[in-house]
């Protein structure tokens, strides 16, 4: 499940936990993996993160722990770049206060720190709060030309779509 949640393969990792029967005794490892994934599919990154965290400190007590606490950093940091990725697509400005919370930093420096790495840049605000802008290459790149690509795309999609469910429809 570690696998599937790492590759963003969160309609994968619902049907195996589906798929499993009644009778198997799930270990609590395996239910914190559940509550993670059912986090990520309703977009509850403050719940994925402290999950997450709550995984690390009890992979302490299993013998297997440096091998639990890689795979948990791993999937904190994959999540992190596509939250990341995601707010470069949909915020023109973020408060600090909101990217560690969504984040789930424990505090604004470590926040700074990351979202400076991922090149955005920090202004200032009304009564001295901070906010962060994405980075304008990326912002760039989410132009009107790729918007009507991307109807164009749907459009196409729609039409074909119609056409053979008429061609069912009249076939029959």
């Amino acid at each position: 499940m570690f696998l599937l949640l790492q590759l963003g393969q969160y309609d994968e990792a619902r049907h195996l936990w589906r798929r499993l029967p009644p009778s198997i005794s799930i270990s609590h490892t395996f239910q914190q993996l559940w509550k993670i994934t059912c986090g990520i599919i309703n977009s509850d990154s403050e719940s994925v993160f402290n999950l997450i965290q709550t995984l690390e400190r009890e992979s302490e007590e299993l013998l297997e722990k440096e091998n639990m606490k890689n795979e948990c950093g791993n999937l904190r940091d994959i999540y992190r770049s596509r939250l990341e990725k995601s707010f470069t697509k949909c915020y023109s400005k973020l408060s600090v206060q909101n990217a560690q919370k969504l984040l789930g930093f424990q505090n604004d420096e470590d926040t700074l720190n990351y979202m400076k790495d991922s090149g955005w840049k920090t202004i200032s605000g009304k009564e001295n709060k901070m906010y962060l802008t994405p980075p304008s290459s990326l912002q760039k790149s989410v132009s009107v030309e790729n918007a009507s690509n991307t109807i164009d795309e749907k459009l196409t999609t729609l039409t074909d779509m119609v056409m053979f469910m008429e061609k069912k429809r009249f076939s029959v």
